[in-house]
């Protein structure tokens, strides 16, 4: 018999049993995402986690001023509801005599981590809902400004970028180009270290996102109806930016099939000083599609499939005082991906994880016309000089297996695996005279 899918509900409370709210709580287990679900307590001290499976669990939870507690679950089809007690710190008081120069302190020491929860993502206040936009609010990475990431001074195409444990990189030049709604996304998690053996090795960093499941009840979000219109000298000459957003969530097969999409549209018209009205704007035009079917064979078998779309176009890129739009250039992509990932729970513990995964990115840049370019000490006049078309497709299959961890001086975590990945390229580039002219 299929077994049900059901919620776990509890309680945060101080050791004097008065309710803890803002308490938070992360839950943890083997067919949940890697960095776990995390929630709130409300004012009462509640908190839930909906729509798990029968199985073995991690909950810890912690709020400022007291100890965190964190406890092992063997969850059956019977949910209990549990109270979680947090005892409150105790209060040191010393007195320090400073006799001597202080220790001196890095900066990475008061550091919060390289982690957004799905929480931290659905405060932000970001005009762009693309995850890219949220990177730099984590410690150590920088966007430059023509949209590119650094992680630890490094460009973003010397690191890794995993969505759902499969690479989706821009298969020729390792950038991010491979974009998801933020309404998808459960985490985001950037790790600096210099090299990871189980991802292959990297001499940048290591970007993780997750996606969020799909929930066993209906449910949808809407953001962003209003555009934002654009004045000039008092007049209405048109739109800003305009950023819709949908998130819809529900049961396709009761306890069977679940189903989730994400979709985002963006304009936005960034002006750029220097240039008269209406010559004096960048304009981009974003799609993005996210889809995850999640079927569930049984408590200890999960399959996902998930589908991205992802076109963007982008018209007069860079212009600037002595760049008019004539002579920009413009820039476009089109790309989808498809991914699955099997996960298989035995019943001595160990963990199979199967990702198979396909991407097709397309791109391309242009002049304005067939004109030769000049450069002089004034700016740029006649068309941009070159034009190229490229597409690329990338193509790869992994198996990880994840050991029952063991107890022997210490717990052992040992995880075996390996992957195949192909990637393939073809284009064409064609670069005009460019005429250069002294004072």
């Amino acid at each position: 018999m299929q077994k049900q899918l059901a919620n776990l509900e509890g309680r945060v409370l101080t050791d004097q049993s008065a309710p803890l709210p803002d308490a938070v709580c992360t839950l943890t287990g083997e067919l949940l995402p890697s960095a776990g679900l995390t929630v709130d307590s409300d004012a009462q001290g509640k908190f839930t986690f909906a729509q798990l499976s029968p199985g073995t669990y991690k909950l810890a939870c912690a709020a400022a001023g007291f100890r965190p507690v964190e406890e092992q679950l063997d969850l059956t089809s019977e949910f209990p509801a549990l109270d979680v007690v947090l005892p409150a710190e105790k209060v040191v008081r010393q007195r320090v005599e400073v006799h001597a120069a202080a220790p001196s302190t890095t900066l990475e020491q008061g550091a919060p981590p390289a982690t957004l929860g799905v929480n931290q993502i659905t405060d932000l206040p970001m005009v762009e809902q693309k995850f890219k936009a949220a990177l730099p609010l984590i410690p150590g990475v920088v966007r430059t400004p023509d949209g590119k990431i650094n992680i630890k001074g490094l460009p973003e195409n010397q690191g890794m970028f995993l969505l759902d444990g499969a690479e989706n990189v821009d298969p020729v030049t390792g950038s991010f180009s491979v974009d998801v709604p933020l309404q998808a996304v459960e985490s985001i998690d950037v790790s600096k270290d210099a090299y990871r053996a189980d991802y292959g090795g990297f001499s940048g960093g290591l970007t993780t996102l997750d996606t969020r499941p799909p929930l066993g009840e209906w449910h949808y979000e809407v953001q962003n109806l209003t555009p934002n219109p654009r004045f000039e000298t008092g007049t209405l000459v048109g739109i800003a930016d305009f950023n819709p957003a949908v998130y819809v969530t529900g049961p396709l097969i009761a306890n069977r099939l679940n189903f989730s999409e994400s979709v985002v549209y963006d304009v936005d018209k960034q002006v750029v000083r220097g240039l008269a009205w209406p010559n004096d704007e960048m304009k981009t035009h974003d799609f993005k599609s996210f889809t995850r079917l999640q079927y569930i064979f049984s408590p200890h078998h999960l399959t996902t499939v998930t589908a991205n779309v992802f076109p963007l176009s982008r018209e007069f890129a860079d212009i600037d005082s002595l760049i008019p739009q004539t002579a920009s250039s413009n820039y476009g992509q089109s790309g989808y991906s498809v991914a699955l990932t099997d996960h298989y729970l035995t019943s001595s513990g160990v963990v199979f994880t199967t990702v198979a995964e396909g991407m097709s990115l397309g791109s391309y840049g242009h002049g304005q016309g067939p004109l030769d370019m000049l450069v002089t000490p004034n700016g740029w006049g006649g068309n941009f000089f070159n034009t190229y078309n490229r597409d690329s497709n990338e193509e790869q299959v992994g198996e990880t297996i994840a050991l029952r961890p063991r107890h022997w001086h210490g717990k052992h975590e040992l995880t075996t695996g390996g992957n195949f990945v192909q990637r393939a390229f073809s284009g064409s580039s064609e670069s005009r005279p460019v005429q250069i002219l002294g004072p």
